[in-house]
């Protein structure tokens, strides 16, 4: 998992004329799949997000905002990327991109073709994205640092390290990404810092709420394999399981909620 796999974006609010019927559907539609994918409900997240794009498609001219598909499509790829089902994924991403070359679409570009080891492709995405963000920025610090995990793909993993740590500080201000950067820098240093960084991003992770289910289990299989105790080690790996069971069909947004999915 690299920093912005889910490019959870909403869509842009209409500014001229009043909102119609459908348009305020399809804000509520996307609101919905975002929900569910929080949630770890992805069958539902997609069924929203598809009804969505219909909508959408249906708009007249006067009440469709030109970044409307760009978003749908992006969150559609993100879904199937936190799934990996990076092909899936890499057919949604190109859809968005042919609305808007934004760098949150490019960094997502380079997540997906990572994932689909077409590593050169995804170190130019990256490149590109970068050359639209100011330097010191979090979101500048996000796609440097998935730059830094390809490069540990390319067995750099010293500079990779590196840019991962130099890079840290700045993501502390989001969650959910400051807790996926320090679980790939656990997995490049030594076994002692590792332990401290894991759980610092379960600490992170915690605070960002429920929902993350495939980092929350990321991160406690990582704990797991690091731990010296056996019998903490089985007890993190059993609430690591915990979180491979799929939810019942039928249940709700809210119950998946409460129950920490």
């Amino acid at each position: 998992m690299t920093l912005g796999l889910v490019l959870i974006s909403t869509l842009g609010t209409q500014t001229a004329g009043a909102q119609t019927a459908d348009r305020a559907q399809l804000l509520k539609a996307n609101a919905q799949a975002l929900s569910a994918q929080r949630a770890g409900e992805f069958d539902v997240a997609e069924s929203r997000w598809r009804f969505a794009l219909r909508l959408a498609a249906q708009l007249r001219p006067e009440e469709r905002d030109p970044a409307d598909e760009a978003v749908l499509h992006g969150n559609m790829a993100a879904l199937y990327a936190e799934q990996q089902e990076f092909s899936q994924a890499w057919v949604e991403c190109e859809r968005a991109l042919a609305f808007h070359r934004t760098a949150d679409l490019l960094n997502g570009a380079g997540i997906i073709l990572q994932g689909l080891d077409r590593l050169p492709e995804a170190e130019a995405a990256y490149e590109e994205a970068l050359r639209q963000l100011r330097p010191g920025t979090v979101a500048a610090a996000r796609t440097r640092f998935n730059l830094a995990t390809l490069w540990a793909r390319q067995g750099r993993h010293a500079e990779a390290l590196s840019e991962m740590e130099a890079h840290l500080p700045l993501l502390e201000a989001d969650p959910i990404a400051h807790a996926t950067a320090l679980w790939h820098a656990s997995m490049l240093t030594r076994p002692e810092r590792a332990r401290g960084m894991l759980l610092r991003a379960q600490e992170r992770i915690e605070q960002a709420g429920a929902g993350n289910v495939y980092l929350r289990r990321m991160i406690l299989e990582a704990r797991a394999e690091r731990e010296t105790e056996k019998r903490m080690a089985r007890k993190l790996r059993a609430e690591a399981n915990r979180l491979r069971t799929p939810p019942k069909a039928g249940v709700s947004v809210e119950r998946l909620r409460r129950e920490g999915y």
